[in-house]
């Protein structure tokens, strides 16, 4: 199967416009919950077995772990990826180029994509939130978890403008059938659509770092605000959104998830390719996971707090990282963790 990138050639892969449904399904998969399997958290630092993990932290590690899975030297992958021209890569007329150029790529070395398997991955959660070392303490919780503390943390923001009693009539105003104009706000449908049902309760992640870090256009940016603190401070105005922002810390949070698949070694081939060559990543590397459930405090790798203030296309600076006593960071095939003792035990900073 040697010689099968370079004996296929078609300028501009990675941009026909039905690449965004490709995208769009990506991110929807893991959403059609009845679909898969539950989640599994095993608890891998007790296995005694070393375990590999799909890591895209960053593009070293991505290769790195992708390396390890296809039993193939890290300079030969990279080899192979460097003496690939993203600009001279074809595939046939009614085939994905997302499947067939990561296919291509390991055919090269021999490797079968089918063959390339993981114990599990680590997934980068994008957020904003008042307390983001509490991850390490109480994991990260779906939306309907929260909801409660998330209500109670706005108003300790509203400083006085609204008493208890009133919160509490906004919340039902916006929630129930009281006939309120509340309920006609765009914001009230998002926030309906959000806590009425599970399936929209996360929490959810990205494969790639850099995409939770700086998302591309279309996509929400988590580390400037929650959609559903956006939900809310749209309806109830008090300067809600400003004084959120002003108070919460963006964060990345890097945990491990036992979910990995075709899909997933794919997006991160291609988010190594996009970032040898030097091009910005898009579409082809989005790739994330639907949890369904609580990520426990055991499977939190690292918070990082990260400014994101006038990033205006620069990096945006890591301030800080809270991490799991026991696990280096730097290690990207890292299985250990530990819980975290602190004197905030009883609050958590999750969200979805």
């Amino acid at each position: 199967m040697r010689g099968q990138v370079t004996s296929l050639r078609r300028s501009n892969w990675g941009h026909p416009s039905w690449h965004y449904y490709i995208a769009g399904f990506r991110l929807l998969a893991p959403l059609l919950g009845a679909t898969f399997p539950a989640p599994r958290f095993d608890d891998f630092s007790e296995i005694g077995v070393p375990m590999l993990f799909l890591d895209c932290e960053d593009v070293d590690t991505a290769l790195r772990s992708l390396a390890a899975a296809a039993g193939v030297d890290e300079a030969t992958l990279r080899a192979v990826l460097l003496a690939c021209d993203p600009d001279r890569i074809d595939w046939a007329e009614d085939e994905d180029p997302w499947v067939a150029v990561p296919r291509a790529l390991f055919a090269e070395l021999d490797v079968d994509i089918g063959d390339v398997s993981f114990d599990g991955a680590y997934y980068f959660h994008g957020t904003c939130v008042l307390r983001p070392h509490a991850f390490l303490q109480g994991g990260i919780l779906p939306l309907g978890t929260i909801l409660d503390r998330l209500w109670d943390d706005l108003y300790g923001l509203c400083d006085g403008q609204v008493t208890p009693a009133q919160w509490r009539a906004l919340r039902q105003d916006l929630e129930g059938e009281t006939g309120s104009t509340l309920r006609a706000e765009d914001g009230a449908w998002l926030y309906r659509l959000k806590f009425a049902s599970e399936f929209h309760h996360g929490p959810y992640a990205s494969l790639v770092r850099d995409h939770a870090l700086d998302p591309i256009d279309g996509q929400h940016d988590y580390l400037k605000s929650p959609e559903i603190i956006e939900d809310i401070a749209r309806c109830l105005g008090l300067g809600l959104q400003a004084r959120f922002e002003a108070r919460a810390r963006s964060c990345i949070v890097k945990f491990r998830h036992s979910e990995v698949n075709r899909h997933t070694v794919e997006a991160a081939l291609l988010f190594v390719l996009a970032r040898i060559h030097g091009r910005p990543i898009g579409l082809s590397s989005v790739c994330g996971v639907d949890c369904r459930g609580a990520v426990p405090a055991a499977a939190v790798m690292y918070v990082d707090e990260i400014d994101i203030a006038g990033r205006g296309g620069q990096v945006p600076v890591q301030l800080y990282r809270h991490q799991a006593p026991g696990c280096a960071s730097s290690e990207p095939l890292c299985s250990r963790s530990t819980d975290l003792v602190d004197s905030d035990s009883s609050t958590t900073g999750a969200s979805p």
